[in-house]
């Protein structure tokens, strides 16, 4: 039979006040005791600790019951009684889950600010509590947890009781709620993520009648969704409801977000409920908010996007314009980089993804000089997100471009999302190795460096991979391995970081020289086109020109053309091109210093110098470290011969094992004679 509980919630206040206070005190004086004791005092480890931990417990049980009374004292008594079957902790969480979920739906549309800052000083403490939490959202249901959200959202009336910070915070209370809730056992993930697909989902035709227009509850589902922290399970079943809706049901129609009314009101203040870095069309594109959700949860994440069609949907065919390519990088890098994930059982699958993002990414577009439109599309962390990627995967990018294992382009390409086990000189047989198409790979690697920080994780993630090719094959030749000449194969691995280097490189200059060519037919047309009005010449793209063509050269060739006449400001402006090459150029040429300074020292390091005494008192090292590259190019000519030459040494350095002038010509071949 149900007991009944009266709550006095003055009085309990002040019980958990004094309970609270005698903890502190108590715990200040032992550790008082502790500290002014010369000799050990073992009941203070002993029973009286155990009487803290029965103090420390007891607070929840005060505090959970007094809070459950201040909800449910609606007319401000100071007292409240409730029915419970039995007074447990466990059993009164769940009344305060109830009465939370009630006091929510009570919060009206805009929000008073006192009632919700209020309802978050309660919710905060429970936030993190699934066995609160469960039963809040549970009471709720899908339709009016996102309800809660939405009138919160809404904008006050009148605008000077706007309370912005208290609505995001009860925002992110919820989210962090719900993440609780979905962790708890017995919680019905795969239900109410229906139902909150489907509220979010409905025709606001089919909400007359209810009390609400159904305005707001698609940006409310993204709001919750935003960088949650759900378990696997429920984060799962929200993207496939998504999936389904859009990409199954709608067929991927366009505009099907932005036409819903959530995008079109201006009553609500959604781009205030997120972190001012997160894309606005976060809140009217869900499955932006998805991309973050998904990104928290790596397993959750590569089981979504583990299916051929939904690969060729998100990662080739789906507008990401609405945050430039940020949610959908981070989550694939996620997916496919993770290190519980590459480690564990689902490490084929990861390498599967980062092949299917690598090729079908670069079919967006049908030409290596057509990639520049997506790049500027990218934003944020994008490109350093896709050269992870890449940077992860350098195994599969040295098997296509110099043909390891048995491995062409032709076959690399058959299969969009093929990963393979393919033995290799400097690792052995290596594993889950993604199969690249080399076309696709050299478009990516435009990507990937089409930012500095990119540029910077592609980079370091290049040398540390052929670093680590070059130390093993090393490592076999001071410790030979039956049947297997190291010496040659060493040879070998330089000569294919060279092609791997030069790959990059050319593909980089390729896009650099193919944006001089695009720009000077579009300058041509331009001039075409105005050749009766010479003073004021509209010229594309050039706010992104590259370096050294700037806006003043521009500003001044368009002052020379007006006396000049259209001829010879063609002729000024055609020299783009000639700059792009140049500079691709000049980037081989210190790729290939840099190389060929990092092969040599990593050799010295592994040991293949039967000098280092003498390395050592050369100007490559100071204070008894061997200098950076960086600090090797700040020296002057002659200390940089002076270390290069006791480095390669001839028969006593590196130089017995390498010719440097090798890898520039391995280098050249990959693409002839440079971009001249």
């Amino acid at each position: 039979m149900p007991e009944s509980v009266e709550i006095d919630s003055k009085k309990l206040k002040a019980a958990y006040d004094d309970l609270d206070s005698l903890v502190r005190v108590v715990k200040g004086r032992a550790k008082a005791a502790r500290n002014e004791t010369p000799i050990p005092l073992p009941s203070l480890d002993g029973d009286f600790n155990g009487l803290v931990s029965w103090l420390e417990d007891q607070k929840p049980e005060l505090k959970t019951r007094l809070d459950l009374a201040v909800l449910l004292d609606t007319k401000g008594t100071g007292h409240a009684t409730y029915q419970v079957d039995q007074d447990t902790l466990d059993n009164t969480k769940t009344l305060l889950g109830d009465a939370l979920a009630e006091r929510g739906m009570d919060l009206h549309a805009g929000g008073d600010a006192k009632q919700v800052r209020a309802y978050n000083e309660i919710l905060a403490t429970y936030a993190g509590d699934g066995k609160v939490m469960s039963p809040m959202f549970q009471k709720l249901g899908p339709e009016n947890t996102l309800r809660v959200l939405s009138n919160v959202g809404q904008a006050s009336v009148p605008p000077m009781s706007e309370d912005v910070e208290a609505k995001k915070r009860l925002m992110d209370l919820y989210r962090q709620g719900l993440g609780a809730a979905s962790k708890e056992p017995g919680f019905p993930h795969e239900s109410f993520a229906d139902g909150l697909v489907k509220a979010a989902t409905k025709d606001p035709e089919d909400y007359v009648g209810r009390g609400t227009t159904g305005y707001g509850l698609t940006s409310a589902l993204s709001v919750l969704m935003y960088n949650a922290h759900f378990s696997d399970s429920f984060a799962k079943d929200l993207a496939l409801g998504l999936d389904k809706y859009e990409r199954v049901d709608h067929k991927g129609q366009d505009h099907l977000w932005t036409n819903r009314p959530d995008a079109m009101g201006t009553d609500f203040l959604w781009d205030q409920m997120l972190p001012s870095d997160a894309a606005p069309q976060a809140t009217t594109d869900p499955l932006i908010a998805m991309n973050t959700m998904l990104a928290n949860s790596p397993e959750a994440a590569l089981d979504f996007f583990d299916d051929n069609e939904r690969q060729k949907y998100y990662i080739k065919d789906r507008s990401w314009q609405g945050d430039g390519y940020q949610s959908l990088s981070h989550v694939l890098d996620v997916a496919s980089t993770d290190p519980d994930i590459i480690k564990g059982p689902h490490a084929k699958d990861a390498a599967e993804l980062a092949g299917a993002t690598v090729n079908l990414l670069s079919q967006r577009r049908g030409s290596l000089t057509d990639m520049s439109t997506l790049i500027e599309d990218m934003r944020g962390d994008s490109a350093k997100n896709f050269a992870h990627i890449l940077g992860t995967y350098m195994v599969g990018a040295d098997v296509v471009v110099n043909g390891l294992g048995g491995i062409d382009d032709a076959k690399a390409g058959d299969d969009l999302s093929e990963a393979a086990d393919i033995p290799l000189d400097a690792f052995g047989k290596v594993g889950n190795i993604p199969l690249f198409d080399k076309a696709a790979l050299a478009k990516f690697g435009v990507l990937a460096v089409s930012s500095e920080d990119g540029m910077l994780e592609l980079r370091n993630a290049t040398n540390r991979y052929e670093s680590q090719k070059l130390s093993s094959l090393a490592n076999l030749i001071k410790h030979p391995r039956d049947g297997f000449d190291a010496r040659e194969a060493l040879h070998g691995a330089i000569g294919e970081n060279a092609h791997l280097d030069g790959f990059f490189l050319k593909a980089n200059g390729d896009m650099a020289i193919a944006e001089g060519k695009e720009k000077d037919e579009a300058v041509g047309k331009w001039i075409d086109m105005g050749e009766t009005a010479v003073g004021m010449i509209p010229v594309p793209g050039v706010d992104k020109m590259a370096e050294g063509v700037g806006k003043e050269m521009i500003n001044m060739a368009v002052d020379d053309g007006k006396s000049a006449g259209v001829d010879g400001l063609k002729e000024k402006l055609a020299h783009y091109e000639k700059n792009a090459v140049k500079k691709s150029n000049n980037d081989v040429d210190d790729a290939v210093r840099q190389q060929q300074f990092l092969t040599a020292t990593t050799l010295y390091e592994n040991g293949l110098a039967n000098h280092p005494d003498q390395v050592e008192k050369s100007p490559l090292f100071k204070d008894g470290q061997m200098l950076t590259y960086a600090q090797f190019r700040q020296l002057h000519d002659a200390p940089q011969a002076e270390a290069l030459g006791t480095l390669y040494g001839g028969r006593q350095g590196v130089g017995n094992y390498w010719d440097a002038n090798d890898y520039k010509e391995s280098l050249k071949n990959e693409f002839g004679d440079y971009f001249g």
